[in-house]
C-alpha cells in the first residue's frame, strides 16, 4: 500500500482523484479536511481501511504527530480558493486558504519525514506571456511557489507542481464556464459573454487525474530532491467557438450576447509553459464527445 497525504481532497479535482486512488486499492489516503461532510462525494470508495482524517487543530505537535504515524509517502496538494475577480472582503479568505494554510502543511509534510509533494497552481501565474499573476488568485499561487522553494531547497525535498489551465468534466458544479452553460441550457432569452475572442486551453478532468499519477510514480521513482513544473497542454479553442459547439450539440436556445461582460485583464491567448520534466503524458479527451457523453445521461 502507498499513504497519499491529501489536501483539497473532496474538490472537483480531488475528489476524482481521490476516487481514482481508491478504487485501485493499492493505496490509503489521509484527508486533511475541515468536515467530514465533505466527503459525501466519494463516500462509496471509502472503508475502514483505506482512508483516516486530519482536522488540522492549533496543537502543532499532535497534528505533526498523526502525520508521522501515517507515514505520507507522497503529499499531494489542492486545497485553494478560487476567486477570478476579488473584493476587498474576499481578501482574508484568499490568503488564508492559499497562503497560510499551505504553508502550515508544508510545515507538517516536510518535519514529518515525507519527502514527496505534488503542488498545483495555474497557467494564470503569467499574464501576457510575462511572470505577472492575471489576479489575485493567481498571485498567492505564485507566492506560495516561492514558499514552497524554501521548503524544498530547506528539507530536500522532491516536488513538482502541475500547471493547471481549464479543468472540465462530468459532475462539475464549480463556477467555470461549462458548468455556467449546463445551468443555462433551457434559458430562451439573450445570455451575456464576455469578448469571445478569447482563446481557453482545456483539459478533461479524467486526463488530469491520469498526470497526477504519473507525477506520483515520477516522485516515488526519483532519488535525489527537486523543484520543478510540469505544464499541461489541453485543447485549445475559442469562448465563441465552445459556446457554438455547446448550443449546437444541446440544441439551446439562448442568444450569445458577446461583449456584454466586461472584464480587465482577460488572458487572450494560452500561456505556453516549458516544463521542467517529462512525464510522458498526452491528452486523451475532447470537448466534443464530453459534451455528447454529458447529453446522453440528460436523456
Amino acid at each position: 500500500m502507498i499513504n497519499i497525504l491529501i489536501t483539497g481532497g473532496t474538490g472537483f479535482i480531488g475528489s476524482n482523484l481521490s476516487k481514482r486512488f481508491l478504487s485501485t486499492k493499492k493505496y490509503k489516503i489521509l484527508f486533511i479536511l475541515k468536515s467530514n461532510k465533505n466527503l459525501k462525494s466519494i463516500k462509496k470508495y471509502l472503508n475502514k481501511k483505506n482512508h483516516f482524517i486530519l482536522k488540522l487543530s492549533k496543537d502543532f505537535e499532535k497534528n505533526l504527530k498523526t502525520i508521522k504515524k501515517f507515514k505520507p509517502k507522497v503529499a499531494i496538494h489542492l486545497a485553494t480558493k478560487y476567486i477570478h475577480t476579488h473584493e476587498e472582503k474576499d481578501i482574508e479568505e484568499i490568503l488564508n486558504s492559499n497562503i497560510n494554510f499551505g504553508t502550515q502543511v508544508l510545515e507538517l509534510v516536510s518535519k514529518s519525514g515525507c519527502k514527496n509533494l505534488i503542488n498545483t497552481s495555474t497557467v494564470w501565474e503569467f499574464y501576457q506571456s510575462k511572470e505577472i499573476p492575471v489576479n489575485l488568485y493567481a498571485a498567492t499561487k505564485s507566492a506560495f511557489g516561492r514558499i514552497l522553494s524554501y521548503y524544498q531547497s530547506e528539507y530536500q525535498l522532491r516536488c513538482l507542481t502541475l500547471m493547471l489551465s481549464n479543468t472540465y468534466g462530468e459532475k462539475d458544479e464549480r463556477n467555470k464556464i461549462i458548468p455556467f452553460l449546463l445551468k443555462n441550457i433551457n434559458k430562451k432569452s439573450n445570455l451575456n459573454f464576455s469578448n469571445g475572442s478569447q482563446i481557453l486551453d482545456f483539459v478533461h478532468i479524467d486526463d488530469v487525474i491520469d498526470c497526477y499519477l504519473l507525477a506520483v510514480n515520477k516522485l516515488l521513482n526519483s532519488k535525489r530532491s527537486f523543484n520543478y513544473k510540469y505544464y499541461l497542454d489541453g485543447e485549445y479553442i475559442s469562448l465563441k467557438n465552445l459556446v457554438n459547439l455547446f448550443q449546437k450539440t444541446f440544441d439551446t436556445k439562448f442568444v450569445p450576447i458577446w461583449g456584454a461582460i466586461k472584464r480587465k485583464r482577460e488572458l487572450m491567448q494560452p500561456t505556453i509553459i516549458k516544463s521542467d520534466i517529462s512525464l510522458n503524458w498526452s491528452k486523451k479527451r475532447d470537448i466534443k464527445s464530453t459534451f455528447r457523453s454529458i447529453k446522453k445521461n440528460l436523456e
